[in-house]
């Protein structure tokens, strides 16, 4: 309440009946000109008081939100009776008895009249009588602008490792011109050579072309689009099933599995089989990890919520990294291993961050490494759950 509104109701008594209406007239053209210039913004505004009666709603917020009928809000209206959508209602309801000022919920819409968007709601801030007001935006064109710039972001990756191939492919390349040199020559010279020397370049030859063939696939499988089919699934599921199909090769190189797995994990979308094919990668470079006259190494693979994500964690008691080695883990081509491509992590690092997640290395040399894949909750499984 303004200074003159609060002046004016102390002394209302005191006021003539001809004070009072301008009084009502001057507040009644505020209000006019505050409703004008909100409902001509790009950005919808909801407030909501502590029982979820809508308070104030602008004509952008209508055109935004799906609300049953546009024209009830002129009247006394809860949350629950106004906004179709569910989701948001809870939402709504989680914000204002939290107080929650960072929450955030994003949703696609679909409608005849606008068609498929991106909207995201906020709140910006509490009043006194913890009232919550929130920011509803349409994003479409920000999220499609984001994508394009990832998009633009992966074509200057795939220049990279274009780079990289090329370099890569010099080596086998010069070693098989040596031997077909040295072949040559030794026609040259003798006329003819023994079965024994002709066995010896073929091999050397095949082993480059093997070599040449595995680049080339795994250059083409890291630049093409991640074909990825969604659904809602638990990541202890997709552990254990990980661990089942690296079991027998845990078991002939005798390493030491453990797990802990946190319950009641809520659902995360992801496509289960990219996830289990980076759970194995990280698996098996940490089978590849063992210190020299290491007897025992153990893998430890974790789940647990770390804020509004879910994460999996694979854990080994090996070599580890220097920090060098770590700020150059994901890019293409950069390999510890001598007979690595350097592309793996590459793959990992390009498979999770379709699902929205994120994966972080955390190693200490000459005692173990720890890569954690971290993907988000989704708003409706968080809001369910809470």
């Amino acid at each position: 309440m303004s200074r003159i509104s609060s002046k004016v109701l102390k002394n209302i008594s005191k006021l003539s009946d001809e004070q009072i209406l301008t009084y009502m007239d001057n507040l009644t053209e505020e209000i006019e000109n505050r409703d004008t210039v909100l409902d001509a913004t790009q950005e919808g505004y909801l407030l909501a008081d502590s029982s979820m009666r809508v308070v104030y709603l602008n004509e952008t917020a209508c055109t935004i939100l799906p609300v049953i009928n546009s024209q009830s809000i002129r009247k006394p209206v809860y949350v629950n009776t106004l906004i179709k959508d569910k989701s948001i209602c809870a939402f709504i309801k989680h914000c204002i008895q939290t107080r929650d000022v960072t929450a955030k919920y994003e949703y696609r819409d679909r409608s005849p009249l606008y068609g498929e968007r991106d909207i995201s709601i906020n709140v910006i801030s509490f009043t006194k009588n913890g009232s919550a007001i929130f920011e509803i935006r349409d994003i479409t064109y920000i999220l499609k602008f984001k994508r394009e710039y990832t998009r633009n972001e992966g074509l200057a990756a795939m220049t990279t490792m274009a780079a990289g191939v090329a370099h890569e492919i010099k080596n086998p390349l010069a070693s098989m011109s040596i031997y077909v040199q040295l072949l040559a020559r030794k026609l040259d010279k003798n006329g003819s050579i023994t079965k024994e020397e002709a066995q010896k370049t073929i091999e050397v030859l095949n082993e480059e072309i093997e070599r040449l063939n595995k680049m080339a696939v795994d250059f083409l499988y890291a630049v093409k689009p991640v074909n990825a089919t969604f659904s809602m699934e638990n990541v202890n599921k997709c552990i254990l099933s990980s661990l089942d199909l690296a079991r027998a090769e845990l078991e002939e190189n005798g390493i030491i599995t453990e797990t802990d797995l946190a319950v009641s994990l809520p659902n995360v979308k992801m496509d289960p089989a990219l996830i289990q094919q980076c759970l194995l990668n990280l698996i098996r470079n940490s089978m590849q990890a063992r210190k020299e006259g290491q007897k025992e190494l153990k893998i430890n693979i974790r789940s647990y919520m770390d804020s509004n994500t879910v994460c999996m964690a694979v854990e080994d008691n090996g070599c580890g990294m220097s920090e060098d080695q770590m700020l150059k883990i994901f890019e293409p081509y950069y390999t510890t291993k001598a007979s690595g491509t350097g592309l793996g992590l590459t793959n990992i690092y390009k498979i999770v961050k379709e699902h929205g997640g994120e994966v972080t290395v955390n190693s200490k040399l000459n005692e173990g490494t720890v890569f954690t894949i971290s993907l988000p909750v989704p708003d409706s499984e968080r809001y369910r759950l809470g």
